[in-house]
């Protein structure tokens, strides 16, 4: 400690330099704090010597000196010492404190304050001596703040680097990702010889064992689904050269995610039969599994099933070649099957193909038809055929003579709401051939019952709502003369108090006089019945039909005498016209009939919106100029307003304005 002693004694005759004899082990604990290098009043001694080297300050600071306590007799922090205007001004010791002590805090200090600047104004040396040393801190607060500056443009440049550099990858990898299968699909594009691929395989221009890491598409899986490439004969050669070459991709390899292999991706193809057969035929004589299973652990024969336009000649292929058609033990999330059933049969039958071979392949391949399918009736495979579009009576034939189940009045199984075979029949399928089959049902023993406590419709009430379909009367006749022993015919009511009879009136496109004369007088057609909105059956007829004829109105009105819905006025104060003027088919001849033979009232005001017949009817889209004169000719007011002070031409060149265009205002009564 002598070196520190004799700096203390001597610092202002400047005889030594102070570091020359001082020790090197000084520490907080083996020195007196007073006098030790780690307090202010050292440094203030150190400062206030002759000649004080940065050196030497940055040694002292390195040992732990506080810089932020006051010492001395002015109880000043040691930066303060340097603002006296006896010492000289040194830019590199200022730098140097203020690097290790906060500048802010500088100006708090009492010297600097405003008193003691006014003080100083006294003593023009000791201020701009003053004013010196500030200007020093400000030059360093300056170029502080410019290496910020400097130092933020530095990370934003850095991040930007890093964020196209990012970028870069990116592109790159989405490049290398496809890069090799593109050229691929290019090269077989141009290259329709097989010779001129095989010298581009030997030349290592294609990389026949390309695979993607992440999802494993390989370039099979490219050239199945490529579409670009429209020889398919060419196509066809090039992949069996891929696959019989020594350097071949490897089989079975399954896209992630999906798990789809080669298989079932031609299975997903639209309908090319020779293309499809034969290269899935090649690859499985290559070691493709015609039995390996997707995400959803089905087969790529249960996947064709799936599809909406089935190739008969790869289902075909696939049942004849050993596919399975039993699901494994784990379920598919997205199929509701029982344990016993064949999942892959019940989906056949369900769809739109009704190849009779195919059927025969189920069932010699083991298919049981006589499965038990619980106590429901809704995946009974002949109810599922008849669900279908086109079902044929080949098919359904060959079903029940292998012991597929008709569900019979007598049946134990809970028939659930309208889910009878003769109900999916008259309702989904669109055939020609529904009277045969219908004919061939109801002899086996069908169901005509329907389990409905709500509607309360009938078998009849089906049939006559889809009327619009070849050999309707034959199916309605042949249905009638069943259900004679019934508790249902031609005059049921279901829960809108509407008859078949109403159906057939409302629907029937093709209705002629005698299929009606037959209907009323062999099958007791009663033409009184009202529904709940107090319409009859020939007001149905007179309402929806498209094909008016005047002689069915005769000749109902001369069976019932007068028909009480013609003139009947409802709480609206509306008759017949004003429902054949908001009708979807509204016509001249409707209404002259009404208003020539039954004398009807065509001036009716409507009580809830004050409307005439001539406001309907302008508000009717296929409202036409014969239809308006009528009413123009036969006393309605072309100015009559309603509720919202509207006259019928409002409504006319708001909602119907079509029917003017082409004609000039001579062609309107008015």
């Amino acid at each position: 400690m002598s070196g520190y002693f004799v700096l203390v004694s001597r610092h202002r005759k400047n005889k030594r330099e102070f570091m020359s004899d001082f020790p090197d082990n000084v520490n907080s604990e083996n020195v007196n704090k007073k006098y030790s290098p780690f307090s202010s009043l050292a440094i203030h001694y150190f400062l206030e010597s002759g000649n004080p080297q940065l050196k030497d300050l940055e040694y002292l600071i390195s040992l732990g000196s506080d810089l932020n306590c006051s010492g001395g007799a002015g109880h000043q922090p040691p930066i303060c010492i340097l603002s006296q205007s006896r010492l000289p001004l040194r830019k590199d010791l200022i730098f140097c404190l203020l690097d290790h002590c906060p500048s802010k805090t500088i100006l708090d200090e009492e010297i600097f304050k405003f008193e003691s600047l006014f003080s100083r104004l006294k003593e023009r040396d000791k201020f701009e001596h003053l004013i010196q040393f500030l200007k020093i801190i400000l030059i360093y607060w300056f170029e502080k703040e410019q290496e910020k500056e400097k130092e933020n443009q530095n990370k934003k440049k850095k991040e930007k680097e890093k964020e196209n550099q990012n970028e870069k990858k990116k592109e790159k990898e989405k490049k290398r990702k496809y890069k090799t299968i593109a050229i691929i699909l290019d090269c077989l594009k141009n290259k329709e010889n097989i010779t001129e691929f095989k010298k581009s395989v030997e030349n290592n221009e294609i990389n026949l064992q390309y695979q993607d890491k992440k999802t494993n598409f390989n370039l099979l899986h490219a050239l199945i689904l490529s579409t670009n490439f429209d020889n398919l004969e060419a196509k066809l050669e090039i992949i069996k050269e891929i696959v019989n070459h020594k350097n071949k991709q490897k089989l079975n390899q399954k896209i992630a995610w999906v798990n789809y292999s080669e298989l079932h991706l031609l299975s997903m193809l639209p309908v090319q039969p020779n293309f499809t057969v034969e290269l899935t035929g090649h690859l499985i004589k290559s070691g493709s599994n015609i039995n390996i299973l997707d995400n959803y652990y089905l087969t790529p024969c249960y996947l064709h099933l799936q599809q909406i336009n089935i190739n008969v000649d790869l289902l075909k292929f696939y049942l004849q070649n050993g596919s399975d058609i039993e699901l494994k033990k784990k379920k598919p999330k997205f199929v509701r099957i029982n344990r016993k059933i064949k999942p892959l049969f019940e989906l056949f039958c369900a769809s739109d193909c009704n190849d009779i071979e195919i059927y025969k392949l189920f069932l010699e391949l083991g298919a049981d038809v006589t499965t038990n399918f619980g106590t429901s009736t809704r995946d009974v495979l002949i109810n599922l055929v008849c669900k279908s579009k086109n079902p044929t009576l080949e098919s359904i034939k060959l079903l029940h003579k292998s012991g597929a189940p008709i569900i019979g009045s007598g049946s134990k199984r809970k028939i659930k709401y309208y889910d009878t075979t003769i109900w999916n029949l008259l309702y989904n399928s669109e055939c020609n051939e529904k009277y045969k089959i219908l004919k061939y049902l109801i002899n086996a023993g069908a169901d005509l019952r329907l389990p409905d406590n709500y509607y309360k419709s009938n078998i009849l009430h089906f049939l006559c709502k889809n009327c619009d379909f070849p050999k309707f009367e034959k199916c309605l006749f042949f249905l009638l003369n069943k259900t004679q022993k019934m508790n249902f015919n031609l005059n049921s009511l279901n829960y809108d108090s509407a008859t078949p009879l109403h159906h057939i009136m409302e629907h029937y496109t093709n209705l002629s006089l005698p299929f009606l004369k037959k209907l009323i007088h062999n099958f007791d057609g009663d033409l009184t019945l009202m529904n709940k909105y107090n319409l009859s059956p020939l007001a149905k007829y007179v309402i929806f039909t498209n094909n008016f004829n005047p002689q069915i109105c005769n000749y109902c009105l001369n069976q019932i005498g007068n028909d009480k819905s013609f003139h009947c006025i409802d709480s609206n104060n509306k008759n017949m016209i004003s429902t054949i003027c908001d009708s979807v088919h509204p016509s001249i001849e409707k209404l002259k009939y009404l208003f020539e033979n039954h004398k009807l009232n065509l001036n009716l005001v409507s009580s809830y919106l004050k409307e005439t017949n001539l406001h309907t009817i302008c508000r009717n889209p296929d409202c036409t100029i014969e239809l308006i004169n009528f009413f123009l000719k036969n006393g309605l007011d072309i100015n009559q307003l309603n509720l919202y002070n509207q006259t019928p031409l409002f409504d006319l060149v708001k909602r119907g304005a079509r029917i003017i265009q082409g004609y000039h205002s001579e062609n309107l009564f008015f």
